[in-house]
């Protein structure tokens, strides 16, 4: 156990976002730098990098609307965040130096109040270990029925 005080450490970064809309496509990217040390900056990487690309499509007056939403970051040193609607987080497993990419990917299908969905996050070089220890698998997958009974 190493037992000292944490320095006096002053946390400060800086974003940069960009959106552009080109049809019927949404863009965002982020560039993200914070400084400061990794237990006061408590999670948040160093570097991080955003690309996403959002779409909805519209079918059968407006009955049937399908949407597209998929995302790249590169999450540098030391920790990273995955699903948007459910943050879990990951930190680099201790034998690679550098950070490494999630992709996301979540495909939804609303017909009336039913919504069918695929959402996927992708590892292409595994890189991340769970905040439980265990190394994160290449490709996560959720597929699901959410039906609104009301509005």
């Amino acid at each position: 156990i190493k037992v000292r005080n944490l320095p006096r450490s002053k946390t400060y970064g800086v974003e940069f976002e960009i959106m552009k809309k080109i049809s019927m496509f949404e863009f965002t990217a982020r560039q993200v730098l914070s400084k400061g040390g990794d237990e006061v900056r408590n999670g948040v990487p160093a570097y991080s990098t955003y690309l996403s690309g959002y779409g909805t499509f519209l079918f059968l007056k407006d009955n049937l609307k399908l949407t597209g939403f998929m995302s790249a970051m590169y999450v540098g040193k030391h920790a990273g965040y995955s699903f948007h609607d459910a943050p879990q987080i990951y930190f680099i497993t201790p034998r690679y130096a550098r950070g490494g990419w999630i992709l996301n990917t979540r495909i939804s299908v609303n017909i009336g109040t039913l919504q069918i969905f695929y959402e996927a996050e992708n590892f292409p070089r595994v890189r991340f270990t769970m905040l439980d220890g265990y190394d994160v698998t290449r490709q996560q997958v959720r597929v699901g029925l959410i039906w609104k009974l009301y509005n």
